[in-house]
């Protein structure tokens, strides 16, 4: 096994030095780019990438830089291929996320999104377990979290919307929740009645979306409505993002693949987007297009930058190893998939 592992990480080493690849960074192969000031930064057929075992913790490239312990206490870690990301240690990550105002808007994956930011980035307990006891308190947030004192002080506000409903408390709206004027208003409100604005802005829809027409209307979902669906919420996003005038950085994460032997055999919606987790990866796809659509475009550019999560997280969706079914920090022993997912989301604020 030992020497298989050498090899295999011998030709990966060959093929990824073929390819010179850089820190993941703008400009930088596959990198992240404000969407204010250059084009979408997404995970394309030149931008997947695979998960590696490494034989030791620390990382070095062209594989990673920094601590596999950040990611994986087995050394996994995902590696695009043309770039590869550094893994930020919590005082690291403290140093670039203080002053900064983060807002998350999603359904459950994006609260455990934010979550396990708050204890595994930046080592403050928050929170509760997945699905346990007061999680649902948690799906709207908003704290300034320091650490330090006097002139060593660090803060970081944290601000967390649901959007599975209008209310905090309801489900299966998804993306259909941007047409309630209460939550567009709320939305607005992060851009008009603050002193400062948001940094950064991550938003999610999917899990919910496919289940809004069976529990609201008793019908099946078609593409035409959820395109709809998709386009108000966009024209909306789109007049957030004027709003911000560049101050923001919008960025669309994918939904996560849905896991396990419930979704592969998932076959409520008759109409077919597609059976199982093809339900999802229909909607991820139809977003991604919505999002590059030139009518939502602000400057030429596209409305979000665009993190494909799906991709990152389908080669583990085969049973429940590694999430509960949707969420990836549901299993204790093993976050190592949502631990990878916050550094590239740190690497894309703090390495841009």
């Amino acid at each position: 096994m030992i020497i298989i592992q050498e090899v295999v990480l011998l030709l990966l080493n060959k093929t990824t030095q073929q390819h010179h690849p850089q820190l993941c960074s703008a400009g930088g192969g596959g990198g992240a780019a404000s969407s204010s000031s250059s084009s979408s930064w997404k995970y394309s057929q030149y931008h997947t990438g695979r998960w590696v075992r490494l034989p030791t913790s620390q990382c070095v490239a062209p594989y990673c830089t920094g601590s596999l312990k950040m990611v994986s206490a087995d050394n996994w870690v995902y590696v695009p291929w043309n770039c590869y990301f550094h893994l930020y240690s919590q005082k690291e990550a403290w140093k670039c996320l203080s002053s900064k105002w983060l807002v998350f808007s999603g359904d459950s994956t994006m609260q455990e999104t934010y979550l396990e930011l708050i204890k595994h980035i930046l080592g403050i307990k928050e929170g509760v377990q997945v699905n346990a006891g007061e999680w649902k308190s948690y799906r709207n947030y908003d704290k300034t979290l320091t650490r330090g004192k006097g002139d060593k002080k660090q803060a970081v506000r944290i601000t967390m919307i649901w959007n599975g409903h209008p209310e905090h408390m309801g489900i299966h709206r998804g993306i259909a929740t941007y047409e309630d004027p209460a939550h567009r208003k709320r939305v607005k409100a992060l851009w008009t009645d603050h002193k400062s604005t948001p940094d950064l802005l991550v938003i999610n829809s999917g899990m919910h979306d496919i289940f809004f027409y069976n529990s609201t209307l008793g019908l099946y979902d078609t593409r035409q409505n959820y395109t709809r669906r998709l386009h108000f919420a966009l024209q909306f996003w789109k007049e957030v993002v004027l709003l911000a005038n560049g101050t923001t950085k919008f960025l669309w994460r994918a939904t996560k693949s849905p896991a396990g032997q419930k979704y592969r055999d998932w076959n409520e919606n008759p109409h077919k987007y597609l059976q199982g987790p093809m339900i999802i990866e229909q909607i991820v796809r139809m977003n991604e297009a919505g999002i590059n659509n030139q009518s939502f475009s602000v400057g030429g550019k596209p409305l979000f930058d665009y993190f494909d999560t799906w991709s990152m997280t389908h080669t583990h969706a085969w049973d429940n190893t590694y999430s509960d079914g949707h969420h990836y920090s549901a299993i204790v022993k093993n976050k190592q998939v949502e631990y990878m997912l916050l550094q590239v989301l740190v690497n894309y604020v703090c390495n841009n």
